[in-house]
């Protein structure tokens, strides 16, 4: 490596020479072709020099700012990696995977130590330099490049934890805007896994049990003056066109329209207007109105059916007879 002679002034801040010396690498790009440029196939002629008569002062400067572009220049995997992670950003994943190649390429000198250190360095070193068609760079040693080396596990150490933390989080959030959305856990005597609830659930829909389905109030206001607030019995099927009253409610991040009947032994709320329905004119209406989600009041408790199991049970429920209409509305 060339050097030079021992100034009699320290080559930075003109003060008394001290032991340090500073190394002044020059750059010069050799590649061949634009083609090699697209390609990655840069090639650089390096000629490095040393400097020494570096004062105390300016050396311990030099190394605390060294330092502190240790830490500058890895702090952007921890930005970017956790932003891409908490916002589950794919700009943001793309962006910390080409930062990481980035620094393969320039871990000994990049933009944290052109920020930090270099500017105020280049001009009093700019005389050493060999090649003045190069670009003239003051890169870190070994200790440094280690440093930065050391420092990229603890980064990914912490943002495994941020993505754990964010899993959590988001679990939570899910699992709080579900209890808030969805109808409340059913209140079962016995615990049902998912077939017994569906064989509870067909077991009724195939039984003559009359279930009170609640209807928009338009269906209700639709009828006769002189028949409203009364039970209607035999309605002639088709003379009103029933709008079942479905509330809308998000589940699992989409809005699903749920249907809550009553059967016998329980009450629906006051002032409410209702159809009693067989199971099959039940699952009917449901699946005709595009229903997410049905639930079942029970003295016992409460059971609930999705789309899916609606659409298996409705095939069972074709020798069912039909039961007339009977439309009303709760004191």
């Amino acid at each position: 490596m060339p050097s030079v002679d021992l100034p009699v002034a320290c080559p930075h801040c003109g003060g008394a020479p001290g032991k340090s010396h500073i190394d002044v690498q020059t750059r010069q790009s050799v590649s061949g072709s634009f083609f090699d440029f697209l390609a990655m196939r840069l090639r650089y002629r390096v000629t490095t020099v040393k400097v020494p008569g570096i004062c105390a002062n300016c050396a311990r400067s030099l190394e605390v700012k060294r330092y502190v572009a240790d830490m500058l220049t890895v702090l952007p995997i921890l930005v970017l990696g956790g932003a891409g992670i908490l916002m589950e950003s794919k700009v943001m994943t793309g962006l910390f995977l080409f930062y990481l190649l980035y620094l393969a390429r320039n871990l000994n000198y990049n933009w944290a130590d052109v920020m930090v250190y270099a500017g105020p360095f280049s001009e009093s070193m700019e005389p050493y330099a060999v090649d003045e068609a190069g670009t003239m760079r003051l890169p870190v040693d070994a200790l440094h490049c280690v440093v930065r080396i050391g420092i990229l596990p603890v980064l990914f150490v912490s943002l495994g934890l941020l993505s754990a933390s964010g899993l959590i989080g988001r679990s939570v959030s899910r699992d709080a805007d579900q209890t808030a959305a969805e109808p409340p856990v059913p209140r079962t005597t016995v615990e049902m896994t998912r077939e017994e609830s569906h064989a509870a659930v067909r077991d009724m829909l195939l039984s003559p049990v009359v279930f009170a389905v609640p209807l928009d109030p338009a269906t209700f206001a639709a009828l006769p003056d002189a028949t409203r607030d009364q039970a209607i019995n035999n309605l002639k099927p088709g003379s009103v066109r029933p709008v079942l009253l479905m509330e809308s409610r998000k589940m699992g991040g989409k809005m699903v329209k749920i249907l809550t009947v009553w059967l016998p032994g329980t009450t629906p709320p006051s002032r409410t207007s209702c159809m009693d329905m067989t199971g099959r004119q039940l699952i009917e209406a449901f699946l005709a109105a595009d229903g997410g989600m049905l639930v079942f009041e029970r003295p016992d408790g409460r059971l609930a059916m999705g789309t899916y199991d609606a659409r298996q049970t409705i095939k069972e429920l074709s020798a069912v007879r039909a039961a007339p209409f009977r439309i009303y509305r709760t004191p």
